[in-house]
């Protein structure tokens, strides 16, 4: 099936797993010592996210699954992956959240603070970094102090 398809048929979010290439992997695994996934692990990590439907025929979580091995380059190149990692593709077909290195808990996070949707699953994922970075903006406000300075 196309991508496109399965995202018309979704009805709730859709999941991408991609596989990534055996070198970024190992890199991945080296420097961020995260366990690399097989395809087995993957296809079941993709089951595991998946939710029920309501009585209405909704899903307010992941509905559709969608795993790219390593040997599909063009998805890979396309989505702009090295390394194995995952996305959320809202209902409206825009990408809400993407995931690398892979980390379930990470998902469950960006449905409750994202979303609004209370889940009761564990949320076992370093947290995100902060938005704001203070060395960036010190450094740029002693540069714009010492042009000031110098000019008056």
């Amino acid at each position: 099936q196309h991508l496109h398809q399965v995202l018309k048929k979704s009805r709730g979010f859709t999941l991408l797993i991609f596989e990534g290439s055996a070198p970024e992997n190992q890199d991945m695994e080296k420097h961020l010592h995260n366990k690399v996934h097989s395809f087995k692990e993957l296809q079941a990590l993709g089951i595991s996210l998946k939710c029920p439907a309501d009585s209405k025929n909704f899903v307010a979580m992941v509905d559709e699954v969608v795993i790219f091995p390593s040997q599909d380059l063009e998805a890979h190149e396309r989505f702009g992956v090295h390394g194995q990692c995952l996305f959320v593709v809202r209902p409206d077909h825009h990408v809400g959240f993407r995931c690398e290195p892979i980390r379930s808990g990470a998902v469950w996070r960006y449905f409750r603070q994202a979303c609004g949707i209370s889940h009761g699953k564990k949320e076992d994922a370093p947290a995100s970094t902060a938005v704001f970075d203070p060395l960036p903006a010190f450094v740029w406000g002693c540069i714009l102090l010492l042009i000031l300075l110098y000019f008056f």
